[in-house]
């Protein structure tokens, strides 16, 4: 069995995955752009599955090898 940390935030409009700000009640991105956006198009997942399983691209501001914003 493989465990997944739940180390990302999905926009699901965009399709951008945020690496996840810990300590929030609510899931959030480490780089800001999230908090303006309603939760219920978020969701909290790894970013191996977000990346594999949902074609996500990476977030420029929250990973090295990501792009845009």
């Amino acid at each position: 069995m493989v465990t997944h940390i739940m180390d990302g935030v999905l926009n699901e409009v965009t399709g951008t995955i945020h690496r996840s700000e810990p300590g929030t009640a609510e899931p959030r991105a480490t780089c800001g752009v999230t908090y303006h956006l309603d939760v219920g198009r978020l969701s909290e997942m790894s970013v191996e599955r977000a990346t594999a399983d949902h074609d996500a691209r990476k977030c420029g501001r929250c990973f090295e090898d990501g792009h845009g914003y």
